[in-house]
């Protein structure tokens, strides 16, 4: 009787195996790894949201400065720290201690080949002691491999560094087709996953100090302001697929060879959506595929972990008349409702679109700039700040993203004549700011609260 009740179900089952519906259960990896479950993410059988921060200048800044930065972030609650591992070429590089320049690969134009530096004081090296850091202080770091715009190299460092070898190449969406560079970006990723750590003595594709991985920062087809910056207008369109093809490519390039580690595309989350929703005073890129980056296209891949985005209604993605309109018609600090607003729609329309695929999101850049007087450093209390954080970080805490990350904490800094980093942006925060709890604090706490 038995037996015939169970050969039906033993008669579906490689057909059920064999569905495209059936998802295999992605087994736990070893213990330290972050991973995903549904839409959230897990660490150690727990679940994991949390508040984090980005912090690029990591791999340039002296020892004390990089464990300064982590000291402040575990003082401030925070659980990961996204920062760049990447220095291309020369022409925006920075010098060491010792006045050497700072660079971890370049174009040979003799041998036209790119070498790589291993140097632990100029070159990749400098990044061991990034992780050793961060992993004593209980830190997670996120890497970004490489950059759509010129700081420190990115994507027009590949297009020009080929284009003056001898390639036909000279767009910036020429990053995302031609092979060689592909070839180039895989075995950068590739010399930087296995390399053994001086300080720990681990991997780094093994390091479960990683929170995961990051293909780009900011993909469009796209860049800013140098020779090679220009778009294909042949190849990049609402309805192309190259950027999603590239990210397909190399999230599974990277997945082969770090099967632990999460991996993230890094991008903005412009939707490819060309009938809307809009944004008020609002680039149409956000939404109309003209960048060339497709947030819900990238967190269908397959390796894909997490989805990424951005928001910065505040300046970047405003258009120039809505500038001379809020200054005029919302003179004060915390009148202005479309920046609150198109920040609000921003958010839940990403949490919407993650419970739709079913993955885990994170907001992984947001900050609300300094209204006046930001001179590269500010300890003044903010007025906007303090009237937007809170409901931006509240709408996170609601929804069922997994996380998000402030633009961007900044820390000592022994050379500095003021002692504390200067430069970025307006966006900067610091321990010290009188709106940090506010900000910052307060957010993670609530974030670490949904773990119990």
């Amino acid at each position: 009787m038995l037996l015939k009740t169970l050969l039906p179900l033993l008669l579906t089952l490689p057909a059920l195996l064999a569905s495209p519906q059936y998802k295999k259960p992605t087994p736990q990896p070893p213990a330290g790894f972050v991973y995903p479950k549904g839409r959230e993410l897990f660490l150690d059988g727990k679940k994991w949201y949390f508040a984090g921060t980005n912090t690029y200048y990591l791999y340039y800044a002296e020892r004390e400065d990089v464990d300064a930065l982590f000291a402040d972030a575990k003082k401030l609650g925070l659980k990961v720290v996204r920062t760049w591992l990447f220095s291309d070429g020369v022409g925006d590089e920075k010098l060491n201690e010792k006045g050497e320049i700072i660079w971890f690969q370049r174009m040979n134009t003799t041998t036209k080949q790119i070498e790589y530096n291993d140097n632990v004081d100029s070159g990749i090296g400098r990044f061991d002691y990034v992780i050793a850091s961060a992993k004593k202080h209980g830190i997670k770091v996120l890497p970004v491999f490489t950059n759509n715009w010129r700081n420190f190299g990115g994507i027009d460092w590949y297009v020009g560094a080929f284009n003056q070898t001898g390639h036909q190449v000279g767009y910036h969406s020429d990053f995302y087709q031609y092979e060689p560079i592909k070839a180039a970006y895989k075995k950068y990723v590739s010399w930087i996953l296995n390399r053994t750590n001086t300080i720990t003595k681990t991997k780094y594709k093994d390091d479960p100090t990683i929170f995961g991985w990051e293909l780009v920062n900011e993909p469009r087809c796209k860049g800013d302001g140098t020779p090679w910056s220009t778009p294909n207008p042949a190849v990049c369109s609402g309805t192309s697929k190259v950027i999603v093809n590239w990210v397909d490519e190399m999230s599974t390039h990277l997945k082969s060879l770090s099967k632990h580690h999460l991996v993230l595309v890094g991008d903005e989350g412009y939707f490819n959506r060309p009938s809307g929703p809009s944004y008020n005073y609002c680039w149409s890129d956000l939404w109309d595929g003209s960048s060339g980056s497709d947030f819900e296209a990238f967190l269908k891949l397959p390796n894909i972990d997490v989805g990424t985005f951005h928001s910065y209604f505040d300046d970047a993605w405003v258009q120039d008349d809505y500038q001379y309109y809020n200054q005029n018609k919302f003179p004060g600090a915390d009148l202005d409702p479309y920046f609150s607003n198109n920040t609000l729609t921003w958010i839940r329309e990403h949490d919407a679109a993650g419970k739709k695929i079913g993955k885990p999101v994170i907001l992984e850049e947001i900050g609300v700039p300094y209204l006046v007087g930001y001179s590269g450093y500010n300890f003044g209390f903010d007025e906007r700040r303090v009237n937007d954080m809170p409901k931006f970080n509240d709408a996170v805490y609601k929804s069922g993203l997994a996380g998000s990350l402030y633009w961007q904490l900044n820390s000592k800094w022994k050379s500095s004549p003021t002692g504390w980093y200067q430069g970025v942006d307006s966006h900067s925060v610091f321990i010290n700011s009188p709106e940090i709890d506010i900000v910052i604090t307060n957010h993670a706490k609530k974030m670490a609260s949904k773990n119990k």
